[in-house]
């Protein structure tokens, strides 16, 4: 491993930093270019921002996404029986996703649907107003995510093959406030639930894969958990996956997925190679994605489920049943 990126920026004079980042640092991948160059690099920039939600209760995930022309968004919820997911698109919007996300705002709103995540240096806030459909349920809610007690970042810049670049921020904060989807009410407990941030900034290839897990848990005044994924990559360039532990963030690398079989609720073994992380994902349900034209395509799902097995960090070993996590697959052309 190489040494971590103290910069507090991802380009600083025209040149980028690839590798893994103490903190989460001021983020515009265009400042490497100018001109045609430039131009060029944001019309392939696809940006998103999102959480995934952990509750005893419902498996949730919400997104932002900016791919230039066309913005959209989308939150899914999964109770028991019942799977609520809504979409909302706009082309040629307004909305942009600020290179210091961490203190600034981004709101989706259109028509009858709103996501706004509002960040500043004591709190994430997060409203959510969507009218209910033909098809789905009403889902509102605030939450409130404690900044003081979030957990170290994972950031990583990589370069993809083979004309890609990737980069990634990822932080667990502890969440209270409210879901509400229908006449169901969900209360977020900060000593209990937790949220997990997903920033992308990307230039991702043509045609580009990735097949990615993560789960976590509050332990006393820290987190245990992990995010993991596989995708083809140069042998020099750096992972997004790590461990979260009483001890920070600790890089991972070499990540197997192995589905037991070929059914749909079929279990994963997921581990790396160095031992580190062993775990059995089993499903519980799963969004698809599929879409195919002559110069685009999406072939896509997430799994919500439960993880169970072990982490090993550096200076502990951690067994656990039953967590709520997410894994998906991603093969796409675009």
């Amino acid at each position: 491993m190489r040494n971590w990126i103290t910069s507090e920026k991802l380009v600083q004079q025209n040149q980028r930093n690839y590798g893994r980042f103490e903190r989460t640092p001021i983020a515009n991948p265009l400042d490497e270019f100018s001109g045609i160059k430039r131009l060029f690099n944001n019309i392939r920039l696809k940006e998103w921002v999102g959480f995934a939600l952990f509750h005893p209760d419902i498996y949730g995930a919400m997104i932002i996404q900016n791919a230039k022309i066309i913005k959209s968004s989308d939150i899914h919820i999964f109770e028991n029986s019942n799977y609520t997911n809504f979409q909302s698109i706009s082309i040629s919007s307004k909305l942009k996703i600020s290179e210091d996300l961490l203190h600034s705002t981004l709101h989706f709103n259109k028509s009858a649907y709103s996501i706004k995540f509002d960040f500043t240096d004591s709190r994430v806030a997060i409203s959510i107003h969507i009218k209910a459909t033909k098809n789905n349920q009403t889902i509102k809610g605030e939450i409130v995510l404690d900044v003081s007690r979030k957990s170290k970042p994972l950031v990583v810049s990589a370069l993809l093959p083979p004309l890609g670049t990737m980069y990634t921020n990822k932080i667990i904060y502890p969440a209270s406030g409210y879901l509400q989807v229908g006449d169901n009410r969900y209360d977020f407990l900060a000593e209990r639930d937790i949220l997990i941030l997903d920033e992308h900034k990307s230039r991702l290839p043509y045609k580009t894969e990735w097949t990615w897990g993560t789960f976590a848990f509050p332990i006393e005044n820290s987190f245990v958990g992990a995010n993991f994924a596989k995708r083809p990559q140069y042998s020099d360039q750096e992972e997004e996956s790590c461990l979260w532990t009483s001890s920070g963030v600790e890089a991972l690398k070499d990540i197997v997925f192995e589905p037991q079989d070929n059914a749909q609720n079929a279990p994963w073994h997921i581990y790396s190679k160095d031992g580190r992380l062993d775990v059995v994902f089993t499903p519980k349900g799963q969004k698809d994605v599929r879409e195919n034209a002559v110069i685009f395509s999406i072939n896509y799902f997430q799994m919500f489920g439960t993880y169970s097995g072990k982490i090993v960090g550096k200076n502990k070993v951690w067994n656990f049943e039953n967590i709520h996590g997410y894994c998906e697959q991603m093969k796409m052309k675009a």
